[in-house]
């Protein structure tokens, strides 16, 4: 008895079953029957074959439901900002990136400018002078119990006007 690994997507898996006997491959619905479980979240499904007709028995085989990949959608990738209003103060936005997992923040490259929280605040400094700066920012998504997780670079862009 042959099971394949599946991916996790919500719903319940029902992951073609080979059975052979001496060699020969036996039909679903005439020589055996299959009933599935614990068959939705990822880790460990089961499938259940009971033989009938002229062949008798049962077995319980296990199969794997693997983690889906994630994506991170929705980040904020370019910013318009006064200058006068840096004048005055610091400025901040939010990247707010998207994902199943939580997600975090790292910058690698850029503008001395601008700092970017763990959290996702992209923060340019008092007194930064009009022109067109650009960061890259590491995005990351925690793994989950359903999902792996999942790392991008994205370059932001921050206009002072």
């Amino acid at each position: 008895i042959a099971v394949e690994t599946v991916t996790y997507n919500g719903s319940a898996q029902e992951p073609a079953v080979v059975v052979t006997f001496n060699g020969n491959a036996l039909v679903e619905g005439v020589d055996y029957d299959v009933f599935y479980a614990e068959n939705v979240n990822a880790g460990k499904g089961s499938v259940v074959v009971t033989l009938k007709g002229k062949y008798a028995g049962t077995k319980t085989i296990s199969f794997t439901i693997a983690k889906a990949k994630q994506s991170i959608t929705k980040a904020v990738v370019k910013k318009t900002l006064k200058a006068s209003l840096l004048k005055k103060k610091a400025a901040s936005f939010k990247i707010n990136a998207k994902a199943k997992g939580k997600v975090s923040y790292a910058k690698v490259s850029g503008s001395k400018n601008i700092k970017v929280s763990k959290a996702g605040t992209v923060t340019i400094k008092k007194c930064t002078k009009k022109g067109t700066y650009t960061i890259k920012v590491k995005i990351t998504a925690a793994a989950t119990s359903y999902y792996l997780s999942k790392s991008v670079t994205k370059t932001i862009k921050v206009v002072v006007k």
